[in-house]
């Protein structure tokens, strides 16, 4: 993969699209209850594995290696140079060349692409929806409506005031446009740039999802929890099945945070299969 040149600009064109509020949906039963707890109380919020996602398909897009030979081993040679600074330039010439004909065969390439599926799942993807009255939203990732929806703003300020936080905890982040596509994209390992192949791998799915408009934000080499800016975090939507005693829960959560967060509940316009949104 090669250098980013652009990767700053193309970071703000995707910034420039992104709408200014996205939604988490979730769950309360077995560790989302602490999930939510541990993001509404201690403004932690958690980037899990791509290899944890419900879509086996999704993250799996596989790179191409058409490149010339004379390419493939100055790629192998710039890599080996970084990851062993002190190796011998004969030791590293013989490497670069035994790497750049493995990529050459059937073989090569899947297993190549095994070592790029892994990588991929080390970066933690926290998944996002712009819309909080999508019924099919609420009955995949809320526990059929049982849940709760997650308002997280994401206007420049916020993105700013988040990426001082990542910076502050030794890490960064990009945003991703979900992109939706009847067959895997094309995309080349050697001569892409280092962030346009992660984002195709990271950031296509199948046509099927495409009723989501799904966001995603990545952390580069990292999975788990993360403190985010406390004023990220700006509404949650209850679910039209959510019971009593988990609502209790986060409006105590809620108080325990000491405001800031709008409550609301989605309920269905009258007569319709729309749904809205209504204070709670």
């Amino acid at each position: 993969m090669r250098p980013e040149h652009d990767q700053d600009r193309s970071l703000n064109d995707v910034l420039a699209r992104a709408p200014s509020a996205i939604f988490k949906f979730s769950g309360l039963s077995g560790d989302r209850l602490e999930w939510m707890r541990r993001l509404i109380v201690e403004n932690e919020l958690y980037f899990p594995s791509p290899g944890s996602f419900n879509d086996p398909l999704d993250c799996r897009v596989t790179p191409r290696y058409e490149v010339s030979v004379l390419a493939a081993e100055k790629h192998w040679r710039d890599a080996g140079r970084k990851i062993y600074p002190n190796i011998a330039r004969k030791e590293l010439k013989k490497r670069a060349k035994q790497m750049a004909r493995r990529t050459t065969t059937p073989e090569g390439q899947a297993e190549f692409a095994t070592k790029v599926h892994e990588a991929m799942n080390r970066n933690g993807t926290a998944c996002f929806a712009p819309d909080p009255t999508n019924v099919l939203l609420w009955s995949y990732y809320a526990e059929g409506h049982a849940g709760v929806a997650v308002r997280f703003c994401l206007t420049p300020s916020c993105m700013q005031a988040f990426g001082e936080r990542l910076q502050a905890q030794g890490t960064t982040c990009f945003p991703i446009e979900v992109e939706y596509r009847p067959e895997f994209p094309s995309v080349n390992y050697y001569s892409s740039p280092t962030h346009e192949v992660l984002k195709t791998i990271l950031g296509t799915k199948a046509l099927a999802w495409q009723h989501e408009a799904e966001w995603r934000i990545v952390l580069p080499n990292r999975t788990g929890y993360l403190k985010i800016p406390r004023t990220m975090i700006t509404g949650i939507v209850f679910g039209m099945r959510l019971d009593a005693s988990n609502e209790q829960t986060v409006r105590q959560w809620v108080a325990a945070r000491g405001g800031g967060i709008e409550l609301l509940r989605v309920t269905n316009k009258p007569g319709s299969f729309v749904l809205q949104l209504e204070p709670a």
